[in-house]
């Protein structure tokens, strides 16, 4: 018996969830981005964020580690959820923090 734990879309080992477009108060710093929930052994989670001072730009822009995101208006997130052995992560919350 053969199982594969593949994306059948991808053929990749992770599924992708990306979040609404925010809008933040003002053009600002993502400082800090971090998930809550399980991830048993042979998951994992990746959370990486896009900022920029448009929507537009938004859309364009490519999704990076929190510490190299710059400066913006509208902010979005994208979770990768991964394993190569069955088991699934679950993320119950995500939170982001913008310098003041």
């Amino acid at each position: 018996t053969h199982q594969d734990y593949t994306n059948i879309a991808t053929g990749g080992w992770e599924e992708y969830f990306t979040s609404q477009i925010l809008e933040l108060d003002h053009t600002a710093d993502v400082v800090d981005a971090t998930w809550q929930g399980e991830c048993p052994k042979g998951a994992w989670v990746t959370l990486t964020v896009r900022t920029a001072d448009t929507v537009e730009a938004l859309e364009n822009a490519a999704f990076v580690d929190v510490k190299t995101a710059p400066r913006g208006k509208y902010a979005q997130y994208r979770l990768a959820l991964g394993s190569k052995v069955g088991s699934t992560a679950r993320v119950n919350a995500v939170e982001i923090t913008v310098a003041e």
